[in-house]
């Protein structure tokens, strides 16, 4: 399992976005099985949103949401992770990620080997956090 990060979603959906090709890869060897199945947290679906929204469109955003909540991505309801999260990132030195963040690192570490698809490099820095594709690319 992988878990998605909202700029590695939404390097995807950009074209102009810096990390589009990255992304365009890694969508490829997400889709080949190579890290078994992608994990969707329900706050990175509201950031994702949100940004979309305010960028393109409520159209475009409902369109691209659609896609995402009929795709075999495993969605993962973050109520159970907000404690945790909240805690984590009161209680960071030395980082500055955010509470979403937290609750991606916190499922990553416990379901995907810490693995997660992003370009963040906050989240890539968390204590056990397996940033794909690695740094540089």
């Amino acid at each position: 399992m992988i878990v998605l990060d909202t700029s590695f979603l939404l390097g995807l959906v950009n074209q102009q976005d810096v990390h589009h090709e990255a992304a365009r890869r890694l969508q490829s060897e997400l889709r080949s099985g190579r890290w078994g199945q992608g994990a969707l947290l329900e706050y990175v679906m509201v950031e994702l949103m949100n940004m979309m929204v305010k960028r393109r469109g409520a159209e475009h955003a409902a369109r691209t949401g659609r896609y995402l909540l009929g795709s075999d991505l495993h969605f993962v309801a973050c109520s159970p992770l907000f404690g945790s999260a909240f805690v984590a990132c009161c209680a960071q030195s030395g980082t500055r990620a955010g509470l979403v963040d937290m609750a991606i690192a916190t499922y990553a570490r416990a379901h995907a080997d810490g693995q997660v698809a992003t370009f963040d490099r906050e989240l890539a820095r968390l204590p056990g956090i397996i940033a794909v594709p690695a740094e540089g690319a």
